[in-house]
């Protein structure tokens, strides 16, 4: 019996034993169990992933291939275009030749500005229509004038050495059916510059010398006219000095007329022109000129000081001004009517050898010019100004009053005329009045509008008319002073830095001075003949007083 449960208790033993060690064991199975799961949710996750990126790589092979077709095209354009250049090379081989030539060309150029030559010219084309600027009359028909002008230029410069310049330009100047430049009508051809240059002083001193323009200033007492087709050029030296930016002075001598070496007559001007940019955008300049003609009965011996400022208001870009005032002194001589009388009660001639009647007396004359303007800040760049010019004039002319000791009328000089007082050029720089306004608009690129006004007057209601010859020819003192208003219109269009045309329209309206019935200073006089009766012969008078006109068209080319 003890044996049995000693067995018993044996068995029980082993059981507890064994159940302990069975549970540890399931224990460490579930555990295990779990961690497998655990990584099987990994594996799944991985799989998923690189389930996606073999979808990807599926549709990155299929755009592959999508691309490998389009090479595939691309090859057989390349194809075509290595056929196509094949077809050009024959055209690009040409190309290369005249390329070549050109080369050559650009070098034998090369060559000549090595040497210091350069080459210009200029052609200019302007037909013209002008009526009624003599007779101011339409029932005169011979005052109708239709014409063209042009201007021919060649120009050379060189610079043979260091310090060295010359400049030659030959021109021929021009109206069509006619030769009308120079004393010589059959040969229009002159010389319009030609001078040399030599640097006296790198920075210092520069000296000019033969047939030069001149432009100084404003150009409205020295200026080379250029509007006109043969312009102006000067003979004579140019002697410039400059002190760095301060100031630049022109020290000037023309021979105008050489009559005799021993006469003493000939006719020179000159004098010294400074300039000094004292202000940005401003200039203040400064002059002395002197016009000396000693010839008898037509004496001018007539100095010129003046002051001129012009440019942009310091306190204010968008304004600008233009200010010159010219004062005169010296001696000029005052002619008359013929008179035989006197010659005979001086017994120098007889009756039949009629000389001038002529007194010189002293010279004092003055002029002046203002002008002040605006640049409007708008997208076509309109420009408006207000301007006047007044020319001292002389009521008393006659030398053969006594009480006329003094000539006041303004000697105008050499001026740049075009467009000084209007741009029908009918009028001097002397004895006149002038105040109006301009109007320059851009209205698209390189296309410049510019209007004008003129209201016009004498300086002296008896003195002389500041016009042309033929103006003068028909002339009479009288009280009245209003010259008339003339009204400018002209377009300029540059289509590119070698051509220019331009158009241009002007009318002039005459005032009382030249229109009123009774003391108009313009008096056509026509003899006509009686058709019944050849030996009865009629005079007409037909005054002045309708309206001139101008009309201009112009090519300009340079190079």
């Amino acid at each position: 019996m003890r044996q049995f449960v000693s067995i018993l208790a044996g068995l029980l033993c082993v059981m507890v034993v064994t159940s302990v060690f069975g549970q540890k064991k399931l224990r460490d199975m579930e555990s295990r169990i779990k961690n497998v799961e655990g990584d099987l949710e990994v594996l799944q996750e991985f799989i998923q992933d690189q389930s996606k990126a073999m979808q990807q790589l599926k549709l990155r092979l299929e755009q592959t291939g999508k691309y490998k077709a389009q090479i595939e095209g691309l090859d057989k354009k390349i194809g075509g275009v290595f056929d196509l250049t094949k077809q050009v090379s024959g055209e690009i081989t040409k190309v290369g030749q005249r390329i070549d030539e050109q080369n050559a060309r650009i070098g034998a150029v090369e060559e000549a500005l090595k040497k210091g030559i350069r080459f210009s010219g200029q052609l200019r084309v302007r037909p013209q229509l002008k009526t009624n600027f003599d007779t101011f009359n339409y029932e005169l028909d011979d005052d109708q004038n239709m014409f063209a002008t042009q201007r021919l230029r060649l120009g050379i410069d060189v610079a043979p050495a260091k310090g060295v310049e010359a400049r030659f330009t030959f021109q021929d100047a021009r109206g069509w059916g006619l030769n009308t430049q120079g004393p010589d009508p059959a040969n229009p051809l002159r010389i319009h510059e030609g001078y040399m240059k030599v640097a006296l002083d790198e920075k210092l001193a520069s000296l000019k010398l033969g047939r030069q323009e001149w432009e100084f200033g404003a150009g409205r007492l020295i200026g080379n006219d250029d509007w006109a087709q043969e312009a102006r050029s000067f003979d004579g030296l140019d002697l410039t000095i400059t002190h760095e930016n301060n100031i630049k002075a022109d020290f000037l001598l023309a021979m105008l007329d050489e009559r005799n070496a021993t006469d003493g007559e000939d006719e020179l001007f000159g004098g010294v022109y400074a300039v000094t940019p004292y202000l940005e955008d401003m200039t203040i300049e400064a002059y002395l000129l002197f016009l000396w003609d000693n010839r008898d009965r037509a004496k001018r011996n007539v100095n010129s000081v003046g002051l001129r400022t012009a440019g942009k208001a310091p306190f204010h870009k968008n304004l600008f001004f233009d200010i010159e005032l010219t004062l005169q002194f010296g001696t000029v001589t005052e002619t008359g009517p013929k008179d035989a009388e006197k010659n005979l009660e001086e017994g120098d001639v007889p009756a039949s050898a009629v000389a001038d009647n002529s007194v010189d007396n002293s010279h004092f004359g003055a002029a002046y010019h203002v002008e002040v303007g605006y640049d409007i800040p708008v997208d076509f760049s309109p420009a408006l100004s207000l301007f006047v010019d007044i020319a001292s004039g002389d009521g008393n002319s006659s030398p053969a009053d006594p009480g006329n000791d003094q000539h006041v009328s303004f000697v105008p000089l050499f001026p740049t005329q075009h467009a000084l007082l209007g741009k029908m050029d009918m009028w001097h720089l002397s004895n006149i009045i002038d105040i109006g306004g301009k109007l320059t608009l851009t209205p698209v690129k390189d296309l410049v509008v510019n209007v004008e006004g003129h209201y016009l007057k004498l300086y002296a209601g008896g003195g002389p008319y500041p016009g042309g010859d033929a103006l003068n020819s028909s002339l009479t003192e009288a009280s009245p002073e209003d010259l008339g208003i003339e009204v400018d219109l002209d377009v300029t269009y540059t289509l590119n830095e070698n051509l220019a045309l331009a158009a241009g329209y002007s009318i002039f309206l005459p005032g009382a001075a030249i229109s009123d019935d009774e003391t108009g200073r313009i008096r056509n006089l026509r003899t006509e003949v009686n058709p019944d009766d050849p030996t009865d012969l009629q005079t007409w008078e037909y005054p002045g007083g309708d309206p001139a006109h101008w009309l201009f068209v112009q090519a300009d080319l340079t190079f």
